[in-house]
């Protein structure tokens, strides 16, 4: 049994891609020898990625949100929209608020929830599930799985001025 403070290989790998650097120089930011499953405090790679996540908000624009959810369907995750429906509401609503500047450049905020590793109850590639933050214009909360290379092409919200986001 996997002590909670232990890290697997499998978490120093998900740490290197997020961090887009080789095992060992994941390893090295860790402060880790190069065995791969060695303790660090009672925190795991895992839970510090998912400290990090949480924190990290990205933005796209409404066409960019429906080719991620378009990928979501085809690879088969758990949670994807009702594009069609979604885009019809949260135009409406935009344009109600005098915001709408249309698909291509009218945008929303995708917030990392948590990595993911499962589809229909069967386990797959570690994907990010986010939240599709609308400023409760349409839902109250919903969510969308989205391959990580996806998520880290978005821009940071922080490096953009947000005004015209929902």
């Amino acid at each position: 049994m996997k002590m909670s403070n232990e890290i697997t290989k499998k978490e120093i790998k998900t740490y290197a891609k997020v961090h887009k650097c080789s095992i060992r120089e994941a390893q090295r930011q860790l402060g880790l020898d190069a065995t791969g499953q060695l303790p660090i405090g009672n925190i795991s790679v895992i839970e510090t990625l998912r400290r990090e996540l949480n924190m990290k908000k990205k933005f796209c624009s409404l066409k960019e949100l429906g080719r991620l959810n378009q990928i979501s369907m085809d690879k088969g995750y758990n949670r994807n929209l009702y594009f069609e429906n979604f885009a019809k509401d949260f135009e409406g609503k935009m344009k109600d608020k005098g915001m709408w500047n249309g698909a291509d450049n009218t945008y929303v905020i995708l917030c990392g929830l948590m990595f993911h590793n499962h589809k229909g109850g069967v386990e797959c590639e570690t994907h990010i599930r986010t939240e599709v933050f609308t400023d409760g214009l349409v839902g109250s909360f919903l969510t969308l799985d989205i391959p990580i290379r996806e998520f880290d092409s978005l821009a940071d919200t922080d490096t953009v001025k947000l005004k015209e986001c929902a």
